[in-house]
């Protein structure tokens, strides 16, 4: 592989982390424990904070800061507790931290050998998931493992590679676990009793595979639960597009292909639910945006697919009464942030050309944190894009996923986690 290869695709795939901040007194707690919040759809439960529409004049006010190795793994956080997954030298690194200050509190360690095919980063780059008082990582290399939230003490690991021959890819394994029920799910992308298989099921108690499904290859982008028609259905976006399975059983329940003619892509955006009973997709390479509404059988029927709407390179847009927000485009070659309507696609705005970065939603406003490391507020509106402040938080190359919790934004590079204080003083 090439630079050339490099800049077709660009590692900027990555699922990341987000962050929870404990109970302050008077407000309750809302945690992000896995990637893109609660539900993984990008916005924040409802806490009964008010944030800010200005930064200070000296800035955004930074409540703590700390230092991490590579990886586009952002924090998470549960129970009075950061999450952050992270490389130190050879060893992958899951630490915990004190919501509130920052402070460590354990850390778990195991070897990595990755390297990267480009040499742009050796880190994780999928956010941990923490569920029931365990946490599951996923790592570049392909290594499963599941830690005790209090302890971080490791209850089991499998090598992927060695149990289910995960394949590589362009920029390593990207799939934030996923928690239904008894069993972790994982986009692994291999193949195990003669069998090719895009996920793969574990029992969460020990590790033991409870099935595999869909012959296709893992992509970049994490899969989602949804509930369609009163059953609960898992959505994934692998390599050759959308695909809908139970997860109690892993039976295939609809396949669609959805994907560039060009070898050298990835799907990264992962799926966004629309209501109950319709989902979103999107990605660059020529691919476009679609929205197929889920049939009372389970199956997917096209509502809608459209070119140079919204066509996500990396980040995955988020939904708020009907519209789409995210950046549209290539990252390499320059990016917009867009709203769109979902029912059929239809342009509502776009900016000027603006740095690659990632959306989230709370109190009503974006959240808007570019690769740059700017972080910019507007309110929420499918009419316009006004934004209310903006302030430098983090150095270039911030890739992660956010998060936000309590009026707490947290967010990282590839040197270090800031917590910034986003709450509207009294």
């Amino acid at each position: 592989m090439n630079r050339k290869l490099e800049a077709l695709i660009h590692p900027l795939i990555l699922c990341t982390v987000v962050v929870l901040h404990p109970a302050l007194a008077g407000i309750a707690r809302a945690d992000w424990p896995q990637m893109l919040g609660p539900h993984r759809d990008g916005k924040a439960t409802a806490d009964g904070v008010t944030l800010l529409s200005s930064f200070p004049e000296d800035g955004p006010k930074v409540a703590w800061k700390h230092k991490l190795g590579e990886g586009f793994a952002g924090p998470v956080v549960a129970n009075g507790k950061v999450l952050v997954f992270h490389r130190d030298d050879n060893k992958a690194m899951l630490e915990s931290l004190d919501a509130l200050t920052g402070k460590p509190e354990w850390a778990y360690r195991y070897d990595t050998n990755y390297r990267d095919n480009f040499g742009f980063d050796g880190g994780p780059r999928s956010a941990p998931t923490v569920d029931g008082g365990q946490v599951f990582l996923y790592g570049a290399e392909g290594q499963l493992h599941c830690v005790d939230e209090q302890t971080g003490k490791g209850q089991w690991s499998l090598d992927l590679v060695k149990e289910v021959d995960s394949a590589q890819g362009f920029f390593g394994r990207s799939s934030a676990p996923l928690v239904v029920g008894d069993v972790v799910l994982v986009c692994a992308g291999g193949e195990r009793n003669g069998k090719r298989s895009a996920v793969f099921a574990f029992q969460r108690k020990t590790g033991k595979l409870a099935w595999q499904a869909i012959d296709d290859e893992a992509d970049y982008a994490s899969p989602v639960l949804g509930t369609f028609h009163d059953k609960p259905v898992v959505v994934c976006f692998l390599r050759t597009g959308l695909a809908l399975l139970d997860p109690a059983t892993g039976v295939e329940l609809y396949t669609e292909r959805f994907r560039s003619e060009i070898n050298a892509s990835v799907n990264a955006a992962s799926p966004v639910l629309l209501g109950d009973n319709a989902v979103f997709l999107s990605s660059c390479y020529d691919v476009g945006a679609g929205v197929w509404q889920v049939t009372p059988e389970l199956k997917a029927k096209s509502i809608w697919k459209r070119n140079d709407q919204l066509d996500c390179h990396y980040a995955t847009p988020v939904e708020k009464d009907g519209y789409l927000y995210s950046f549209h485009g290539r990252q390499e070659s320059g990016t917009e942030l867009r709203c769109i309507r979902a029912s059929d696609g239809d342009m509502q705005w776009k900016t000027p050309r603006m740095p690659a970065g990632s959306v989230l939603i709370a109190d009503d406003k974006l959240l808007v944190l570019t690769e740059k490391g700017e972080l910019v507020i507007a309110p929420l509106s499918a009419k316009q894009f006004t934004p209310s402040t903006r302030g430098q938080v983090l150095a270039a190359e911030t890739r992660a996923l956010p998060a936000y919790a309590n009026g707490f934004f947290y967010c990282r590079d590839r040197r270090q986690l800031v917590c910034i204080d986003l709450r509207l003083s009294k």
